[in-house]
């Protein structure tokens, strides 16, 4: 079998604007909504992607579609989630549909919304709280966010859908996470709930206020059922990075990784972002990227089990949370100790 140029194309899509301007969020840089891709042109983006695969060799083994900002208000999102499904069904991000909720919470037709959105594909529905009422409205910087929210998981409840819950912690809603949790679980009542934990980290948008970094104090000052959640338990053994690291030392911890993977052959990423200003020449963009491809040549096979889709489900080289580095180090980290290799770098 020939195996693709890349490990995996990544794509951002801006498939939709958003109702909130999150704190932490690129979305929150303008008040001006972005321009949409259409059905038609979402749908040629998909065409010229499988044409470059059926060419020898083929272009990627894997696509990681994210759609930007706010997918479930595009008025074609469920056709668009088609499109993805049926270029492959396995595709990393096409089985969980992140949303703020506000879709599903003021549609009249939201039954059919999430139904044809698991039709194709959609597993589970991720929604994040930002901490009690007062507090998520005031990170969105929309009243009423978090009312829709809890009103969207109290109907993908009803709709018996799966649901993944991401607790976003920073320094002043970290007090109020055992309340918001109780309260987040008794409004999913009836249906099957995952949740894990993010925190507010020092890179991006988030370096631009420190004050809401959590200290490893706040951390570790929760309870210990918590601390053992899936996510948090990843930032706790890393005390210097919460309260050393800076826009610069990121980067330089990120390069770091990358460049060590790399080394290893074990990532061949790339990335690419459509919107309306490209659109129209994204059979040369792909063409393009064969060509990158081509000149570089394939590195040795991979020495880490699964690398691409490790990668591909916790962000992309071109991501910023600390949470994104962080797991895919650790987890990286893990596997070649368990393969009897000895990772170099910060530790």
């Amino acid at each position: 079998m020939v195996k693709g140029l890349f490990d995996w194309v990544g794509l951002c899509i801006v498939a939709a604007g958003c109702t909130q301007r999150c704190r932490h969020c690129s979305a929150s840089a303008s008040e001006a909504e972005p321009e949409l891709l259409t059905l038609d042109q979402t749908e040629a983006v998909v065409n010229a992607l499988r044409q470059e695969n059926e060419k020898t060799p083929p272009l990627y083994e894997h696509v990681s579609p994210g759609l930007l900002y706010e997918p479930m208000d595009h008025p074609d999102i469920v056709e668009i989630q088609r499109l993805f499904y049926e270029l492959e069904p396995e595709a990393a991000l096409v089985r969980t549909m992140a949303t703020n909720g506000h879709r599903i919470a003021t549609s009249a037709n939201w039954r059919e919304l999430v139904a044809g959105l698991q039709r194709w594909g959609v597993e589970r529905f991720q929604l994040t709280l930002h901490g009690l009422e007062e507090q998520h409205d005031w990170f969105t910087r929309r009243r009423g966010s978090y009312g829709e929210v809890m009103e969207a998981v109290r109907r993908l409840a009803a709709a018996s859908a799966r649901v993944l819950w991401v607790y976003f912690l920073d320094r002043l809603n970290v007090a109020e996470l055992p309340q918001a949790m109780r309260a987040v679980r008794e409004a999913a009542r009836g249906t099957d709930v995952e949740e894990s934990i993010n925190v507010w980290g020092p890179a991006g948008r988030a370096a631009q206020a420190e004050d809401l970094l959590p200290r490893a104090l706040d951390l570790e000052l929760l309870p210990e059922d918590i601390r053992r959640m899936e996510m948090l338990s990843q930032y706790l053994p890393e005390r210097e990075w919460v309260r050393l690291a800076r826009l610069g030392e990121m980067q330089q911890m990120h390069d770091d990784f990358m460049a060590e993977v790399r080394q290893k052959g074990g990532a061949r990423p790339y990335n690419l972002r459509v919107d309306r200003g490209n659109v129209e020449r994204i059979a040369e963009l792909l063409a393009e990227a064969r060509q990158q491809g081509l000149n570089r040549g394939r590195k040795q096979e991979p020495q880490t089990v699964d690398l691409a889709r490790l990668a591909a489900s916790y962000g992309n080289e071109q991501g910023n949370g600390l949470y994104r580095v962080s797991t895919m180090r650790h987890e990286w980290q893990r596997r070649e100790r368990e393969q009897g290799n000895s990772p170099s770098g910060r530790s």
